[in-house]
């Protein structure tokens, strides 16, 4: 927290990473506070509305919140747009924040607030998408497998808001349908906004970041593949839960695994070594000292 507090200009990147650790701080508190409540019951409440809104304190306030901090500079640095909206994204993170605490507060108290928020939630991530996407199109730079992530990644949030509306106002969540759109809900949110980002910018960064060069994790075909496989599985996996077929649902899965499993190894093989020379030379480090 103190490097962030210190940083000369509190842009939508600072604003959001200090927005996400307090979120991820009461996350874990509320956790915690479930967890004695198992024990020794004093938190009053639905056991689901207390859990909902932990949850989307966490996914929505945590992660999130943070992944759109991220990302505006990120995405500004690979793609040097001719348009900058740094206004627009100090402001847009700090809306986001504010709803994403009212709509947990709504879910914990199972108020009817719940809705409007959710709404509200929504709007502003439109927002955001808006931004991102006014940058693609003013950028210098082309778009590499990293910005097809990005964009991969807007297409599956736009899904699971409307996923969140057709729960508040299209189906009843206990019904078998609205636990097939719940389930989707939250694959898209983990399995397609998160993954995407977290796949599309470690293969680009992560070399950079342990010291090993701008070497991308994987080649061309590689990323190719690892976008493919990844997409194509959110896709199938979501199709499959809507209609309810356990064989697509398998043979979906299937598909994450080797996206995941691709970029584990790509991972292991990049850092492992990295890893491993810096054990080897400490001990040398501390000959030499003494």
């Amino acid at each position: 927290l103190s490097p962030l507090m210190r940083a000369p200009a509190k842009d939508a990147t600072v604003v959001g990473i200090l927005a996400a650790l307090v979120a991820f701080a009461v996350t874990a508190a509320l956790g915690a506070l479930y967890a004695v409540d198992k024990v020794w019951p004093f938190l009053g409440g639905s056991a689901l509305s207390n859990i909902a809104g932990h949850a989307h304190l966490g996914l929505l306030g945590w992660v999130t919140v943070g992944i759109c901090a991220v990302s505006y500079r990120m995405v500004a640095a690979f793609l040097l747009p001719q348009v900058l909206l740094r206004e627009a994204e100090r402001r847009q993170i700090a809306v986001l924040s504010a709803l994403v605490v009212a709509a947990a507060v709504a879910l914990l108290l199972r108020s009817t607030a719940r809705a409007p928020a959710a709404a509200a939630i929504a709007a502003a991530l439109g927002w955001y998408a808006w931004i991102l996407v006014r940058y693609i199109r003013s950028r210098r730079m082309p778009i590499d497998w990293t910005l097809r992530h990005v964009e991969a990644a807007l297409l599956w949030l736009a899904g699971a808001a409307g996923c969140a509306l057709v729960l508040l106002w299209g189906v009843d969540p206990q019904s078998e349908s609205g636990n097939r759109v719940a389930v989707t809900y939250g694959l898209l949110l983990l399995a397609g906004w998160v993954s995407n980002f977290v796949f599309g910018m470690a293969t680009r960064m992560a070399s950079g970041i342990v010291g090993c060069g701008p070497q991308p994790l994987l080649g061309a075909r590689g990323r190719a593949a690892l976008f493919v496989l990844l997409n194509s599985g959110v896709a199938a996996l979501a199709g499959a839960v809507l209609a309810g077929s356990v064989a697509v649902f398998r043979a979906a899965a299937c598909l994450l695994l080797a996206a995941g499993s691709l970029y584990a190894v790509a991972l292991g093989r990049r850092l492992l070594p990295s890893a491993l020379g810096l054990a080897a030379r400490s001990p040398r480090r501390e000959l030499t000292a003494g």
